[in-house]
């Protein structure tokens, strides 16, 4: 039994391992880079949300055929196609989807961002991973905390708002 409960702990370590280095590969590819670099553009449409208005920030999701990747991008301008590239995430099970609209109760005016299963029909429920966005220095940072999402979040420049006042509309609730 002990040799199989170091196995267990052996290769937990190795995935988590592993799982540092691809992330610390995705910031290495993207940030800093322009979000319209020839080598970064996804096959398919991308979609976002305006994260920050007050700095021109989006929030904006590429899908690749192994790995799905979600940039925090500041523009120059409203009028900007383009931005710099700030922070990235990825997740490497396609079977997962990105969600905007995420709450933390036990910090309930932050920005955050989960992952839920792409084939669950819910509008609302646990995420699998989630990360507190840190809207100052414009990074992701994952939280271990029980988070919940919403499947409901469409804030961008339609109706001028952003996920900044989302979250304290939900944190004044």
């Amino acid at each position: 039994m002990t040799r199989l409960t170091l196995f267990s702990c052996l290769v937990a370590l190795l995935l988590a391992v592993a799982g540092g280095v691809r992330a610390q590969d995705v910031k290495q590819k993207y940030v800093g880079k322009s979000s319209c670099a020839h080598d970064i553009q996804s096959d398919g449409p991308d979609f976002g949300s305006r994260l920050d208005k007050t700095r021109n920030t989006y929030l904006i999701n590429r899908n690749f055929p192994r790995v799905k990747v979600l940039l925090i991008v500041q523009l120059k301008s409203e009028n900007d196609k383009c931005g710099v590239i700030r922070d990235a995430v990825a997740i490497t099970r396609i079977a997962k989807e990105f969600q905007f609209s995420c709450f933390d109760p036990s910090a309930p005016g932050d920005v955050v961002v989960g992952t839920r299963n792409a084939n669950d029909t819910r509008t609302t429920g646990m995420a699998i991973e989630a990360w507190r966005i840190d809207i100052v220095n414009q990074t992701f940072n994952k939280t271990t905390d029980k988070v919940s999402c919403t499947n409901e979040s469409y804030a961008g420049s339609d109706d001028g708002s952003d996920l900044v006042d989302e979250a304290k509309k939900r944190a004044s609730q």
